[in-house]
């Protein structure tokens, strides 16, 4: 096979990036690089990703964490950093200072600081005991109760009210109007009359307020600037394409059924309180997933290994394919804000990626961006 010298480079670059022979054949290359990371390639070229050792201990046995909303931050151990965790249980931390001992995160992202931003993010938690011990294998806690304003000014429900009054919302596109009620998850994406096209203020707010509908607001980046400035720090900071929902739940009800995500994600509890339940994969094929899943009952995921409540300034963090569920507290709405990273950005994609670019197949540019992000981020190979 006669290589075009776009070909040429791109195997070069390989070989220099991981350290392999030279004049390496492309299909040598790409069965080492997967084998290296734990993944088979196939007789006709696919790839049967197993996950490597590391990643295999979850399936160890995992013990539940249980919180009522009145004891969320009792339960928190101040002494977690000075201990090992084993797999998959949740890393539970205290954030004691007052507002005036921490830096405003809005400074530090006028200033173009995207290190000192993720530190102060996920505070007292550093970035690299987060990258080290937590990424892709532990769920996360981050409680302030002495800080209830940390994360004031991002969002809020009057910016969805103002979204509805002066911007077209699509129904699907932008804006959801969901609900789950006795095991069933519902949408409601239409108004008054009949149209199912244009969000519709008062049709919207009515399905909020006597519908006990959820609103998810997606991609809110596009029309809030500050939203969209916390988006642009991480983006530097993963070396990834990250994104974001934002999720309003009327008291005491529940938008979605419990399922898992194949992103990293990052909950910002901005107002209100929710309680989350999170479960362990069920089988070891769901755990560091590339797909999301599809609905589960409750007769499916068991019993969760965290409950919690999330009150405003909290942030939690879920590995890819941790299945979980929320339901807002019954006395006031909920509103959280989902920031999504590291969605097909796994040694899989980049192989992937390779392959298809070796056989001349469009997509190839996903290469660079599993590369950047894979090279870009400490602990980014796992």
């Amino acid at each position: 096979m006669q290589l075009t010298s776009r070909e040429v480079r791109l195997l070069n670059a390989l070989s220099e990036l991981f350290d392999l022979p030279e004049n390496s054949k492309p299909w040598e290359i790409l069965v080492g690089l997967a084998e290296s990371r734990g993944a088979a390639v196939n007789n006709d070229g696919t790839l049967n990703a197993e996950p490597s050792a590391k990643r295999a201990k979850h399936d160890a046995a995992v013990t539940g964490v249980r919180a009522s909303e009145d004891s969320t931050e009792e339960m928190i151990d101040d002494d977690a950093e000075q201990q090992q965790l084993p797999p998959y249980i949740p890393l539970l931390l205290k954030d004691a200072r007052s507002a005036n001992e921490v830096m405003d995160g809005h400074k530090l992202v006028d200033a173009g600081d995207h290190e000192a931003f993720f530190e102060w993010m996920i505070s007292p938690c550093d970035s690299a005991r987060f990258f080290e011990e937590v990424w892709d294998d532990h769920p996360m806690l981050i409680s302030r109760p002495k800080n209830r304003k940390f994360f004031q000014g991002w969002f809020s429900k009057d910016h969805i009210d103002s979204l509805l009054k002066e911007t077209k919302l699509e129904y699907g596109t932008n804006i959801d109007v969901v609900n789950y009620k006795r095991g069933v998850r519902s949408t409601h994406n239409s108004n008054k009359d009949g149209s199912n096209h244009i969000a519709d203020r008062d049709s919207v707010w009515d399905n909020f307020d006597n519908g006990d509908c959820s609103l998810r607001v997606l991609h809110p980046q596009r029309w809030v600037q500050s939203v969209w400035k916390l988006i642009a720090m991480l983006e530097k900071r993963f070396q990834c394409c990250v994104g974001c929902n934002c999720y309003l739940t009327p008291k005491g009800s529940q938008g979605f059924s419990p399922h898992y995500d194949d992103i990293d994600a990052f909950v910002l509890q901005l107002e209100g309180s929710k309680r989350w339940r999170l479960y362990k994969p069920r089988e070891p094929g769901e755990h560091l997933v590339r797909f999301s899943s599809g609905d589960f009952t409750q007769e499916e995921v068991g019993e969760p290994i965290v409950d919690v409540v999330l009150h405003p300034g909290d942030i939690m963090y879920m590995p890819r394919g941790c299945i979980h569920q929320a339901v807002s507290c019954p006395d006031q709405h909920s509103l959280h804000i989902t920031i999504s990273a590291f969605q097909r950005c796994t040694w899989a994609d980049f192989l992937q990626g390779c392959h298809m670019a070796l056989k001349g197949v469009k997509g190839q540019g996903e290469v660079r961006g599993c590369h950047m992000a894979l090279k870009g981020v400490k602990g980014q190979g796992k």
